[in-house]
């Protein structure tokens, strides 16, 4: 699964070699907002810190729903029998509440580029000042959109984030035909 990569803080450190309790308590001491991500064969955990608190935890199957983890009990669980990876990404507060809103809905309506302009859905977001996510499928994996108030304020794909990301989205979105899935809500994240 994708991830907002705002200021990446650990990269691909190795559950067989990092004291995973020790990293967490660290991560509290500091008062993170942001989302620490386990990364197995078999599937990804996600915990959600905001300001040294897990607030959430998700596993994620593949391309299946996320399933919600007690505050990332059981893929930590997991991180002491199966070797794995750990990234650690610090956020802004407004984009981890839109992510959370996305990880814990079901899109509220699908739509394909060979029957919609995405560049007119993107205005029609920021005319209405509408929040969410815009989770764009490409040939080339899946690219996200997070709309404050109608405004992208985070978008990433691949590897990239930012300007970078939209620009490569949109490139994609040219060139080929792709499942656009809408999460959004009028009025904000509660």
């Amino acid at each position: 699964m994708q991830l907002p990569k705002q200021k990446k803080l650990y990269s691909d450190l190795e559950t067989r070699f990092t004291d995973l309790e020790s990293l967490i308590r660290e991560l509290k001491k500091r008062k993170l907002t942001g989302v620490l991500k386990l990364t197995f064969d078999a599937c990804e955990g996600v915990s959600i810190f905001d300001e040294g608190r897990i607030i959430d935890g998700y596993e994620i199957y593949g391309e299946e729903m996320p399933v919600k983890d007690r505050k990332g009990h059981n893929i930590m669980e997991r991180s002491q029998i199966e070797p794995g990876k750990i990234d650690v990404y610090e956020l802004p507060r407004e984009i981890l509440q839109i992510f959370i809103m996305t990880l814990r809905e079901r899109p509220t309506q699908t739509l394909h580029t060979m029957y919609a302009d995405f560049k007119k859905l993107l205005n029609f977001y920021v005319q209405r000042k509408l929040y969410g996510t815009l989770e764009v499928k490409t040939s080339q994996g899946k690219g996200y959109v997070l709309l404050d108030a109608g405004k992208p304020i985070d978008v990433f794909f691949g590897d990239r984030c930012g300007s970078e990301a939209l620009d490569q989205l949109l490139e994609c979105v040219d060139r080929e035909d792709v499942e656009i899935s809408i999460y959004s809500r009028e009025g904000g994240v509660r």
